[in-house]
């Protein structure tokens, strides 16, 4: 985008109005593909409609089902010249819905110089995962590193969520009435697993433990040493949003009873 044109962009930005940022995707862009074969609760009756993220979610993971969006939500201000654009992330997962779109911040309407918000929204075209990344940089500036990097990694899904140790501070969408498995591994025998009871919105069916073994060889192979892992079941019972929360604990003494919180596996559900 040439000098010209943006200039146009920031004329239209200090009347208020709503500008749609074109999306720079090439080939290389689109190699981030990987395609593998298939808190407190909102009050009941709040609806989530697709997965939003903003700023914060930075550098974390979204899981969502097929056929669903995601909208990333990024603060700019394009009268600097600097606008949030697409460097990697479409392809066979995902797709960008339209351009980068910004809006101008309803309070401060009218006021030159002012930002708003970037918003970006993909759909979950199969399933697979992808890293989503954005930039925020000039467009004329070709040669200049981007003032500032946003990515996060969509994970596209059919039928239940399955979710592992990576999925932790992610964030998960989730279709009422579906399940959601958690896979934790558990190799270090100084750790317990404390399952902490969801809210509400996401109901606990149950849980098991799968103690180390070792898997039958094939004709060609050496028998798998398997490690030992839980796993908890859980159902996305009505609309809106709950934490699925489990802490590792290790004894303050070796036979007192007191514990101490080493590391949690969270998640943040969202539920339509």
């Amino acid at each position: 985008m040439g000098r010209r044109v943006w200039l146009a962009v920031m004329l239209a930005v200090c009347a208020g109005l709503p500008v749609v940022c074109g999306a720079a995707s090439t080939a290389q862009d689109r190699g981030g593909d990987s395609v593998k074969p298939a808190g407190k609760p909102r009050h009941a009756g709040s609806v989530v409609k697709g997965l939003s993220l903003g700023e914060k979610a930075d550098g974390a993971q979204a899981f969502l089902p097929v056929g669903q969006t995601l909208s990333i939500r990024l603060p700019g201000n394009p009268t600097t010249g600097f606008s949030w654009e697409l460097a990697q992330g479409t392809g066979i997962v995902a797709a960008l819905q339209g351009g980068v779109a910004y809006q101008p911040a309803p309070e401060r309407l009218g006021l030159a110089g002012a930002g708003g918000t970037f918003t970006a929204v993909f759909k979950a075209l199969a399933e697979g995962r992808t890293i989503l990344r954005l930039r925020y940089r000039r467009p004329w500036e070709k040669d200049v590193a981007p003032a500032r990097v946003f990515s996060v990694e969509m994970a596209a899904f059919s039928g239940g969520a399955r979710l592992d140790e990576g999925a932790h501070n992610g964030s998960l969408l989730a279709a009422k009435g579906s399940e959601i498995l958690v896979k934790l591994a558990a190799d270090d025998e100084t750790l317990t697993q404390e399952m902490v009871r969801p809210r509400g919105a996401v109901v606990f069916i149950d849980s098991d433990f799968r103690a180390p073994r070792m898997a039958e060889g094939t004709a060609d192979s050496s028998p798998q040493y398997l490690h030992p892992y839980h796993t908890y079941r859980y159902r996305a019972d009505s609309a809106g949003e709950d934490d699925i929360l489990v802490r590792y604990l290790r004894p303050e003494t070796p036979t007192g009873p007191a514990v101490k919180v080493i590391k949690e596996f969270r998640v943040k559900v969202h539920i339509y």
